[in-house]
């Protein structure tokens, strides 16, 4: 089984439904570093449901991460499979959520 440490989320929500990861990041023993806000929830709002991570404005800011382990792309629409493309193609695992 392979031990994820640092996670990329690229939170793609449309409809207002955000994934909850921040809370239980400490407990589960992974550290969310870096969000990317692909949806409609603000910049603002990302900073409060995850104080704990990096706001980042581009996907290379993720995917060039050597230190990140694991991308999570949350609630994807059907243009963003070019998202899940591009964590493939950086070799980094992806979880789509």
């Amino acid at each position: 089984m392979d031990t994820f440490k640092n996670i990329g989320l690229v939170e793609c929500s449309k409809s207002g439904k955000i994934f909850q990861l921040g809370t239980t990041s400490t407990i589960q023993g992974y550290n969310l570093k870096k969000v990317l806000i692909n949806g409609t929830i603000s910049e603002g709002l990302a900073r409060n449901l995850y104080p704990e991570a990096e706001v980042v404005q581009e996907l290379e800011a993720i995917t060039q991460d050597a230190s990140i382990d694991l991308v999570i792309i949350s609630a994807p629409q059907g243009y963003d499979r070019t998202l899940v493309s591009e964590v493939m193609q950086s070799g980094k695992p992806v979880r789509i959520v």
